[in-house]
């Protein structure tokens, strides 16, 4: 875009390929409880492995049942707001409330 700077460019570019290579392996880790227990250095790591292979697996998926773009946004739209109804769901369940704890500040 005109007018665009470099720290604007760079900033976009951050911010894409970390929703894309590393937020859903971290959403994931931290699903199933594995993030409690390995450092940050490590959850980063399998955060990028794991979401580069969700990628992959959604696409393979997308490209060999010709489902169109719009069903597929869909489907991983309904996906997303389940895996963290679900999320919350299992903390409620194991805790008896979800965030806003007086610890959690």
């Amino acid at each position: 875009m005109p007018g665009e700077g470099p720290l604007l460019s760079s900033l976009k570019l951050v911010s894409a390929s970390l929703t894309v290579g590393l937020v859903p392996g971290v959403l994931c880790l931290l699903a199933s409880g594995l993030a409690a227990r390995v450092s940050l250095l490590e959850t980063a790591a399998l955060g990028i492995a794991l979401s580069l292979a969700i990628a992959q697996g959604f696409t393979m998926v997308i490209i060999l049942m010709h489902v169109p773009v719009t069903a597929a946004v869909t489907i991983l739209v309904c996906g997303c707001v389940g895996g963290g109804l679900l999320a919350a769901w299992k903390e409620r369940r194991s805790t008896g409330r979800v965030g806003d704890q007086k610890g959690d500040i």
